[in-house]
């Protein structure tokens, strides 16, 4: 079982919401409220996939429900219909996630590329790092500001630097007859599908201001 997750909602008052469930398999999913089990789910995920609702003391409806792809699930949490703050289906915990994955790769691009180019390190200039990468790491950082403020545009315009920067990444690595490695592409499409869920996040803001 993962540490419970804790809550906090306001329902005649504030009330302690905690979730628990195994970590591998999503089963035995629990819910209690104040420390009572108001839910248990065998099946946990595939059951919460579509979503259950349950009605809380005071007439306050709490929906939990899993979401997510091959790579992450997380559970979303609402109460009459509104996500809980600090939760995933807060659009505001989408964007810090996406701001942060901009952030890594901005250090991470111009750390190295900085170290390639002015050591020469043939491992690195071979995965296609040097000025360049420096270049596209202060731009992604910049980015990453703006995408902390709630921009859209600069949301979408580092997505696209950063697949052209993957994909020039990748090409290098083939001109010089080596494979690319399996783990630098898995943990580019971790970071990739970090960042996407903010596009809709960062719409859904907008639309609440």
């Amino acid at each position: 079982m993962i540490p419970p997750r804790h809550y906090t909602i306001q329902s005649s008052g504030q009330r302690d919401l905690y979730l628990t469930w195994d970590a591998l398999t999503w089963k035995n999913f629990v819910v209690r409220l104040d420390g009572d089990q108001i839910a248990r789910m065998e099946n946990g995920a595939g059951e919460l996939r579509d979503g259950r609702e349950f009605r809380l003391p005071g007439g306050a409806h709490l929906k939990i429900q899993v979401k997510g792809n091959f790579l992450f699930k997380d559970v979303h949490v609402h109460v009459n219909d509104e996500p809980i703050p600090n939760t995933p289906a807060d659009p505001d915990v989408k964007i810090r996630r996406a701001t942060n994955a901009l952030y890594f790769i901005a250090v991470f691009d111009v750390v190295l590329g900085f170290i390639a180019a002015q050591s020469g390190n043939s491992a690195l200039t071979t995965l296609g790092f040097g000025w360049a990468t420096v270049a596209i790491g202060m731009v992604l950082f910049s980015l990453a500001l703006l995408v902390r403020k709630g921009s859209l545009t600069a949301l979408l315009l580092a997505i696209g630097l950063y697949l052209i920067d993957t994909f020039l990444g990748y090409y290098v690595t083939t001109l010089t007859g080596l494979e690319p490695e399996i783990g630098i592409i898995a943990a580019r499409l971790v970071l990739l599908v970090s960042m996407v869920p903010a596009i809709p996040a960062i719409q859904a803001a907008k639309r609440g201001q």
